[in-house]
C-alpha cells in the first residue's frame, strides 16, 4: 500500500480512523506476544471485543478506512486517462485491502507509461464469494464490499464497470432457476471450478456433508453460471489488450482468465512475493501456483556466483527472522527440545484450504490423509521421531481460523499419537527454522519450507503439488507405497552435494524472480517504480522494462 501522512493535526476528527488503527495494531501485537499464555491471551480477546462494541457504538465514522484519503493525496496530480494506447482491464473483485491497493497502484503505473485503464468489480449480484452469503448473513457483506473498491477506484480516478453493467436481474433471476432446476437423476455435478472457493469459504480441506454446505455449493454453482455469461460480454466490449488478475484461483477469476485466454488476450495474474513487499507475476499460468518452470529451464543450470550466493543468503537470513516473510506469525519463537531417537523428522502441514493445497493430487486424495500415513509410518519406526508441525496460519488471524485443524485429524479414530510423534499446535510459537536445523529428514505437502530446507542442504520428500517438485532436488512421493519405502531405506537421505546446489539455484530463482515487483513506499517512489515494470505487465506501446526491477 502506498503510504503518505495527509498532514492532519491533533484535534482534526479525520484522524481517528489511524488512531483506531493504530490501537488495532498494538492490539495484535499484544495477542502476538501472548500467545503463549491462555489466561492473559483470553483476557486480550474479550477486552478487545467490549473497545469494538464502544466504538461501533459511539464512534462510527472513527471506523472509515483511510485508504481513500491516502489513495485521493497519491493520485491527485495523476494524469488523466489517455485517449488512445493499450487497453488494459484489472479484475478487482473483493474488498480485500491490499490487492485493491496493488491493483490501483500497477494501474497508476501502466497509466503513467499511456496505457487506458480500466476496472471491473462485483458491487452486488452474486449470490456468494468467498468473502460473504449475502442472503444468510444478518450484515450484507455486499454494503461493505461494493462501495470500498468504488470507493477506491474513484479516488485514484480510474473507470470503472460493475457486474450490474453486463447482466440485468431478470437474467440473473433465469439463472438461478435453471442451475437450481433437479436434475434427471436427482444429483448435480460440482463444478471443479467452484471446488477451491468452497474451501476459501468454509475454511477447510474436507467439505462438510451438511446442508449449509450444500446450500452455499448451488449458491456457487449460480455464481459461477452468471459469471460464464458475463465473461464473454465484458471482454467483448472492452477489448481489452492485457488482463490483469489477483492469482487466477477463485471462480470468478479462473472464469475470466480462461475466458481471456481463448479470445488470446494476454492475462497477467498476480499473488505476494517471497520476499515482503513484493508481488510475483505470470502470464503463463495462475500466479497462486508459483510455476517458474521457463526461468528455471532457461537458467537453472548456471552456477550461484558470489553476489547471487550473498543475495540467498540474506533472503533466506530474513524469511528466519521473519523480517522477510508477508506475514510475521510470532513475536517470540522457542526451540526444539532434545530427544535421544536416532532420527528427526520434520512434518510441516499447510493450512487445509490454502489455494496451494486444494488444488491437483498427486499423491495422496488430501492433505490431511497424507498427515494420517506419516502418523502410521511413525508406528512402524519407532527409532525414528517424527514431529508434526501445523501451520501457524490456522489460528493466527482473526476471521480467517481453520475449521479443520491439526490436532482434529492428525489422532485419528484412536485420539492418540504413538510415543514417537509429536504435535505442534498451531498456537505454538515453536520456531519451524530451528526445527529444520535439528532434522534429519524434512516432510512436507507442499510448503515453500520444503524449498528453503533443501536450500540449506536437507534432504525433503515433497507430498503434494508445489512449484518446485520434480526439479530434481528433492524426493517426489507418488503414492502411499512409496512413502512407507522412503522411511524403510534412508539411502536417499545421504547428503548430495549436487543436489544441494541445485536447491540453491532454484531457490535463488524463485526468491529473486524476474517476474517479481516491488511495491513502492511512498509517492516518490510511486513514479520511480513505474519505469520499472516487469515483463508480465508490458503491453504494446507501454516502452521496454529495465533489467532490474529494483527502484535505482
Amino acid at each position: 500500500m502506498v503510504r503518505k501522512k495527509c498532514g492532519m493535526t491533533r484535534r482534526n476528527a479525520n484522524q481517528r480512523p489511524s488512531t483506531v488503527r493504530w490501537i488495532r495494531r498494538r492490539m495484535d501485537a499484544l495477542e502476538l506476544g501472548l500467545q503463549r499464555r491462555p489466561l492473559l491471551s483470553t483476557v486480550t480477546r474479550r477486552l478487545r471485543v467490549a473497545m469494538r462494541w464502544v466504538v461501533r457504538r459511539f464512534l462510527p465514522g472513527a471506523l472509515k478506512r483511510p485508504e481513500l484519503a491516502q489513495a485521493r493525496a497519491v493520485m491527485a496530480d495523476a494524469p488523466q486517462q489517455p485517449i488512445s494506447g493499450p487497453r488494459v482491464l484489472f479484475m478487482t473483485f473483493r474488498a480485500f485491502t491490499t490487492p485493491v491497493a496493488w491493483d490501483t497502484t500497477i494501474a497508476q503505473a501502466l497509466r503513467l507509461r499511456g496505457a487506458r485503464c480500466e476496472f471491473f468489480y462485483c458491487g452486488g449480484g452474486l449470490p456468494i464469494c468467498e468473502i460473504g452469503w449475502p442472503r444468510e448473513e444478518a450484515e450484507r457483506p455486499c454494503q461493505s464490499c461494493g462501495p470500498y473498491v468504488a470507493g477506491m477506484l474513484e479516488a485514484a480516478g480510474f473507470p470503472r464497470r460493475s457486474l450490474s453493467d453486463f447482466i440485468s436481474g431478470d437474467e440473473r433471476r433465469a439463472i438461478e432457476l435453471e442451475v437450481r432446476r433437479p436434475a434427471h437423476d436427482g444429483t448435480h455435478v460440482v463444478d471443479p471450478i467452484i471446488q477451491q472457493s468452497l474451501m476459501q469459504f468454509f475454511r477447510t480441506g474436507t467439505l462438510p456433508e451438511t446442508e449449509e454446505c450444500g446450500r452455499a455449493r448451488d449458491d456457487f454453482r449460480v455464481g459461477a453460471a452468471i459469471m460464464k455469461v458475463v465473461a464473454p460480454r465484458l471482454l467483448g466490449e472492452i477489448s481489452p489488450d492485457v488482463v490483469v488478475l489477483l492469482n487466477g484461483l477463485l471462480f470468478e477469476d479462473r472464469i475470466v482468465r480462461e475466458e481471456a485466454l481463448a479470445r488470446g488476450v494476454r492475462c497477467v495474474s498476480y499473488e505476494a512475493g517471497a520476499q515482503a513487499g513484493t508481488l510475483f507475476l505470470s502470464e503463463t499460468r495462475p500466479a497462486g501456483e508459483y510455476d517458474i518452470t521457463e526461468l528455471w529451464e532457461e537458467s537453472g543450470t548456471e552456477s550461484l556466483d558470489e553476489a547471487s550466493e550473498h543475495s540467498l543468503a540474506t533472503v533466506l537470513s530474513t524469511r528466519r527472522t521473519g523480517a522477510g516473510m508477508p506475514l510475521r506469525y510470532y513475536a517470540r519463537r522457542r526451540t526444539l527440545d532434545k530427544t535421544e531417537y536416532s532420527k528427526l523428522v520434520a512434518v510441516f502441514t499447510n493450512v487445509s484450504w490454502d489455494l496451494a493445497v486444494t488444488g491437483e493430487m498427486v499423491a495422496f486424495d488430501s492433505m490431511t490423509d497424507w498427515v494420517s500415513e506419516t502418523v502410521r509410518i511413525a508406528e512402524c519406526h519407532p527409532d525414528m521421531e517424527f514431529v508434526i508441525r501445523a501451520h501457524p496460519a490456522e489460528t493466527r488471524f482473526r476471521g480467517l481460523e481453520s475449521r479443520e485443524r491439526l490436532p482434529d485429524f492428525a489422532r485419528g479414530d484412536t485420539g492418540s499419537l504413538p510415543a514417537n510423534a509429536r504435535l505442534v499446535p498451531a498456537e505454538e510459537a515453536l520456531d519451524s527454522y530451528a526445527l529444520i536445523d535439528s532434522a534429519d529428514i524434512v516432510a512436507v505437502f507442499s510448503s515453500t519450507v520444503g524449498l528453503e530446507a533443501a536450500a540449506v542442504g536437507k534432504p525433503v520428500c515433497v507430498a503434494g503439488k508445489t512449484h518446485y517438485r520434480g526439479r530434481g532436488f528433492t524426493t517426489d512421493v507418488m503414492g502411499t507405497d512409496d512413502y512407507r519405502a522412503l522411511f524403510d531405506n534412508l539411502a536417499w537421505t545421504d547428503y548430495d552435494a549436487e543436489r544441494h546446489a541445485s536447491a540453491r539455484r532454484y531457490a535463488y530463482l524463485f526468491c529473486t524472480a524476474r517476474e517479481r515487483w516491488r511495491l513502492p513506499r511512498s509517492k516518490r517512489r510511486v513514479r520511480r517504480r513505474c519505469r520499472h515494470l516487469p515483463p508480465a505487465l508490458q503491453a504494446g506501446g507501454l516502452g521496454r522494462a529495465s533489467k532490474c526491477h529494483e527502484c535505482p
